[in-house]
């Protein structure tokens, strides 16, 4: 197996998913360079970050259901 860049869990989905996001902001912020390949699309990299971030924030605000007691 090749070394992880950030050791996640199997199962750390908001992990994964955060960062993703940092990833696709970085994208669009142009920190990473891309060699012009996704310069004719920036309205698809801003509706990638929208639609990760909601996700993010979707299962940021459910977590705790999963932890519950509820029988």
């Amino acid at each position: 197996m090749g070394k992880q860049v950030l050791p996640l869990q199997y199962a750390d989905v908001l992990g994964k998913l955060m960062l993703a996001e940092s990833v696709i902001k970085a994208l669009v912020e142009k920190e990473i360079p891309t060699q012009g390949l996704l310069d004719g699309m920036g309205w698809c990299k801003d509706n990638a970050l929208a639609v990760t971030r909601a996700k993010v924030k979707e299962i940021e605000d459910g977590l705790a259901d999963y932890f519950s007691d509820v029988t």
